[in-house]
């Protein structure tokens, strides 16, 4: 924990006449700083507990974050810490960063940027062990499970060829967007259902990193073909928070076949 620093104060006495002497002078108040904010980025529409830290802090502070951040629940912690919530307003025009200043006592503290996420476009994630560079291992079934990263079953009895793949949502600037939960529908756009796989649409939370897109493709079982099966995707995206939809520019085009051959799932991730 920091310590607030101690100073001891001095008082001189000079042997001079009452009427030469001086009272001491208060000090002049000086303006708040802000240092940091942490996290210093947020997504649109959905709110987040953001500790500003700096000095000259005090109780009664109030915290401005211009006209596209709701601040509330303001609590200066100390004179270098203060912590509230910011809701950046759900409009894909209120990204982008925002001025942060803090006023005690009418002066007023220096600007630190916020940022306004807005979701624009998906992007490969490429940490986890089991799905280098966004990309899962290619998998044959016949009347087999299609499962996900996690080994959760996602469909039973197929017959085809697939391979997860593994993405963020991303902001306006290519940041990984990490608060909040979405809605996100995925729409094949150049398939029609059937016989293509049906639109999807999944809550995601945004903590967790990597959201997983797996799609087979084929048939159920008996009635599996017994020659080769190829089939391209191409899917787009759109993100929902609240009731406002954000489209999502990236475009992924998966070719998929031979799943009585040579095992073949290519990807291509564009971002018009």
């Amino acid at each position: 924990a920091q310590s607030n620093p101690m100073y001891w104060g001095l008082k001189e006495y000079y042997p001079t006449c009452p009427e030469t002497q001086q009272e001491p002078t208060a000090p002049a108040n000086v303006a708040p700083k802000i240092t940091s904010i942490s996290p210093a980025q947020g997504l649109v529409g959905v709110g987040i507990s953001v500790t500003i830290t700096g000095t000259g802090f005090a109780s009664g502070a109030t915290v401005s974050a211009g006209s596209n951040i709701s601040v509330s629940s303001v609590s200066v912690s100390s004179s270098t810490q203060i912590t509230a919530t910011f809701t950046p307003t759900n409009s894909s025009s209120a990204g982008g960063n925002q001025a942060v200043t803090v006023t005690v006592a009418s002066q007023e503290s220096n600007s630190q940027n916020f940022l306004d996420q807005v979701p624009t476009h998906f992007q490969r994630y490429n940490q986890p062990p089991e799905a280098p560079g966004g990309l899962g291992p290619v998998t044959t079934v016949t009347n087999g499970n299609v499962v996900d990263l996690a080994g959760n079953v996602l469909a039973t009895n197929f017959c085809g060829v697939y391979e997860n793949f593994l993405f963020d949502i991303a902001d306006q600037l290519g940041n990984q967007i990490q608060n909040g939960t979405v809605t996100v529908t995925e729409v094949f756009s150049n398939i029609t259902n059937p016989p293509g796989p049906t639109p999807a649409t999944v809550s995601v939370p945004l903590s967790t990193n990597g959201v997983t897109d797996n799609q087979a493709y084929g048939l159920t079982y008996p009635t599996c073909l017994t020659n080769n099966q190829n089939q391209g995707l191409n899917m787009t995206w759109t993100v929902k928070i609240g009731s406002t939809v954000y489209p999502v520019t990236t475009l992924l085009y998966i070719t998929k076949g031979n799943f009585n051959g040579t095992l073949n799932v290519t990807s291509t991730t564009t971002t018009p």
